[in-house]
C-alpha cells in the first residue's frame, strides 16, 4: 500500500513515520518528553563527571588538613617561647629577690623567713591514753624551725571512745637561726619531733590542713 492511500485511512490526531523496514503510529497530542542534558556534561566522556566532583569534595579537605598543621606548627611555637619566656622572668624574680635579702642582711636585719601553718590530727592506740597531757608536752618543744604551737588544741571523737587530738602548729620554712638560712622545715620534721615524744601512744598523724602564711 502506498503512503498516501495509507495517510488516507488514519486519524487526523496521528502522523506516520517510516523506517528503514516498517511504518509506525506515533501520537502527536502528548508526545514523550525527555530532558536534554546540557552540552558541557553531554560532551563529556563517561565517567568523568563524577571524577571532577569527587576532586571538588576532596579539595577543602586537604585545605583544612594543611590549615590544622601550620596551627599545630604555630601552637608549639607558640608554647616554646612562652616557657622560654618564663624562665627569664623567674631568673629576674629571682636575682631581685636575693638583692633585696642581701641588702636586709647588710643593715642587720634579720632575714626573710617562710612561715606555715600545720593543724595535725594526732590519733592514739587506745582510749588509755592522755590526749591533754600529749597537747602540753607538744607545745613546751622549743626549735628554731618552730615559730610557735597553737593556744588552743581539740579532742575529737573518733569510734569506740577512742579520740584524736587536733592541734596546730606555726612555723619557718628553715630550722636557721634567723640570722642564716637553716635547712629545709615543715611537715615530716615536726611528725619526728612528736613521735619522738609519744612514740608508744600515736597511732597516725594526719595533716588536717596546711596554709602558707
Amino acid at each position: 500500500m502506498s503512503n498516501a492511500r495509507l495517510k488516507a485511512t488514519v486519524p487526523k490526531d496521528f502522523e506516520i513515520r517510516q523506517t528503514n523496514e516498517f511504518c509506525v503510529y506515533c501520537a502527536i497530542k502528548e508526545p514523550a518528553f525527555k530532558p536534554v542534558a546540557s552540552a558541557a556534561v553531554a560532551a563529556a566522556p563517561k565517567g568523568e563527571t563524577k571524577t571532577s566532583d569527587k576532586k571538588a569534595k576532596t579539595a577543602p579537605a586537604a585545605e583544612e588538613e594543611d590549615d590544622d598543621d601550620l596551627d599545630d606548627m604555630f601552637g608549639d611555637s607558640d608554647e616554646e617561647e612562652d616557657a622560654e619566656r618564663q624562665k627569664r622572668i623567674d631568673a629576674i624574680a629571682a636575682a631581685h629577690n636575693a638583692k633585696k635579702e642581701a641588702k636586709r642582711i647588710a643593715k642587720g636585719k634579720s632575714i626573710q623567713r617562710d612561715i606555715n601553718s600545720y593543724v595535725f590530727d594526732v590519733k592514739p592506740y587506745d582510749v588509755e591514753t592522755d590526749l591533754e597531757q600529749m597537747a602540753q608536752d607538744f607545745k613546751k618543744v622549743t626549735h628554731n624551725g618552730i615559730k610557735s604551737w597553737g593556744v588552743e588544741h581539740k579532742l575529737i571523737p573518733v569510734a569506740f571512745g577512742i579520740k584524736k587530738l587536733r592541734i596546730q602548729v606555726i612555723c619557718y620554712g628553715d630550722d636557721g637561726d634567723g640570722t642564716t638560712k637553716g635547712d629545709s622545715f615543715g611537715e615530716d620534721e615536726l611528725h619526728d619531733i612528736m613521735n619522738e615524744l609519744h612514740e608508744d601512744s600515736i597511732q597516725s598523724i594526719d595533716t588536717h590542713s596546711f596554709t602558707k602564711m
